[in-house]
């Protein structure tokens, strides 16, 4: 027996998986056991944080150092307390308006891998999701999982009409235990704004921004939409492949899709030895990337190794569409006329680019942000913007935006995660590949053809 229809009715007749702060916490006021059981658990990882920073401050530790043992301690209690946390890490590594940058770099090696859950719980989800049970679906699923992430785990299999095919699996509980988890992060999260005036940053925003954004990667329906919505839009791009949503076997927790037979870039010698060449897919990446973010506004948010394969017909393919996110056209073009002006050393200009783009507040204090901006860029522009490092540039940015109250909206966070992980793979690939040499000729593209008027500004 083969299920076609039933799914898709069961996908219709569902509501899309959203966050709602307010009816989180009407669920959990009233289960004060089970909170608390769950708040004793974080507090252990804060108290033995809390004791190391103040036993580093007894014994006066140099502070670079104390630091960076901090940043370590941090990230391990984060691994530990599981999924939610892992993501609240992932997501302040790319916030250089609340950690200083020993705390970036440290956060960004939080690893989005768990131990698989039992098969056995999976192809309960398959039978609840879908309607029939794994065997009655496939022709084959592999008995065990080939990867298993934070968010869920995913199979091998084979549809009874003959496509190979990957199928990802949620967790059990899932939606259940972030929805805890973020729950007692908000209650202290207010709590730290009335407690602490001087913090500049709307904690509780980001917290619901990042809430909103792991409900939706909790949605497979959302995640298939993310693909076709994708490949409508970039695999007409040369040498740019995304894998087919098969939608009779996908719903919320439950997804099916073509299965990616390739290489990850980053493994440069399996590559080669197909003859592929890895550097020519980076090229293609960040053409893909330039139209993502600065021509349709819908990009990739998780660019990494493992979403990247070189297939063998020296196509890039795109897995994973979870976690995408949106540049509106306004935001789009302050991102353009910021590199302009970077490159014309025009730090007036720039710092008006960043009230447009919602870093600074239009009554900002000009004078000491154009000076600590004239003296970062003057350094690094010493030598030829196109042999400028992109992620030596971050860093330093990420410093004085962290000294000088810059507020960094949640899309430029994720922008700034997208790029840097691109970069790391050209890097690997070829030491001496200049992201910024690529993606000129795109950016001089459009300032010459654009007709936008907040371009002819530039």
């Amino acid at each position: 027996m083969e299920v076609k229809n039933q799914p898709i009715a069961i996908q219709i007749s569902e509501q899309p998986l959203r966050y709602n702060p307010e009816a989180i916490a009407h669920k959990f006021d009233s289960n004060k056991i089970r909170v608390i059981k769950r708040w004793l658990e974080i507090l252990l990882p804060i108290i033995s944080f809390a004791a190391q920073w103040w036993w580093y401050r007894i014994i006066r530790l140099k502070p670079h150092i104390k630091h960076h043992h901090l940043a370590i301690k941090l990230r391990q209690h984060l691994t530990n307390l599981g999924t939610a946390y892992i993501k609240v890490g992932q997501a302040l590594s790319t916030r250089p308006d609340l950690l200083p940058t020993v705390y970036l770099d440290e956060l960004t090696k939080l690893q989005d891998e768990l131990p698989a859950f039992p098969t056995k719980i999976a192809h309960q989800f398959i039978l609840e999701e879908l309607g029939a049970a794994p065997q009655e679906i496939y022709a084959e699923l592999t008995e065990l999982p080939i990867a298993a992430a934070s968010l869920g785990q995913v199979y091998k299999g084979k549809l009874k009409t003959g496509e190979i095919v990957a199928v990802k699996v949620q967790r059990p509980d899932l939606a259940d235990k972030i929805a805890l988890d973020l729950y007692i992060l908000r209650v202290l999260t207010v709590w730290l704004e009335k407690r602490f005036s001087k913090i500049r940053t709307n904690l509780v925003a980001i917290l619901d921004e990042l809430g909103a954004r792991l409900f939706e990667e909790m949605d497979y329906i959302q995640e298939g939409n993310n693909a076709e919505k994708f490949a409508s839009l970039y695999s007409n791009i040369t040498d740019i492949y995304v894998p087919k949503i098969y939608w009779q076997y996908t719903n919320r927790r439950v997804l099916t899709m073509e299965w990616i037979q390739g290489t990850k870039l980053t493994h440069i010698s399996e590559i080669n030895a197909q003859g592929i060449n890895a550097r020519h897919l980076v090229e293609v990446g960040i053409q893909c990337t330039l139209r993502q973010l600065l021509e349709h506004g819908f990009f990739h948010a998780d660019p990494h190794p493992g979403n990247l394969l070189a297939m063998e017909n020296s196509k890039l393919a795109y897995l994973d569409f979870g976690m995408m996110s949106y540049i509106e056209p306004y935001q789009r073009y302050a991102l353009i006329n910021a590199l302009v002006h970077i490159v014309n050393r025009d730090f007036t200009a720039l710092i008006q680019d960043y009230i447009d783009l919602d870093f600074l507040p239009p009554d900002v204090d000009v004078a000491p942000v154009r000076g600590a901006l004239t003296t970062l860029f003057n350094d690094a522009l010493t030598s030829n913007v196109a042999e400028l490092n992109f992620q030596v540039i971050i860093q330093k940015l990420s410093e004085l935006m962290y000294e000088h109250s810059f507020q960094v909206p949640a899309y430029y966070a994720l922008i700034i995660r997208a790029l840097v992980a691109l970069e790391g793979i050209a890097m690997k690939i070829d030491p001496d590949f200049k992201v910024l040499v690529s993606a000129y000729p795109y950016v001089a593209k459009r300032l010459l053809t654009d007709p936008a008027p907040e371009l002819r500004k530039s």
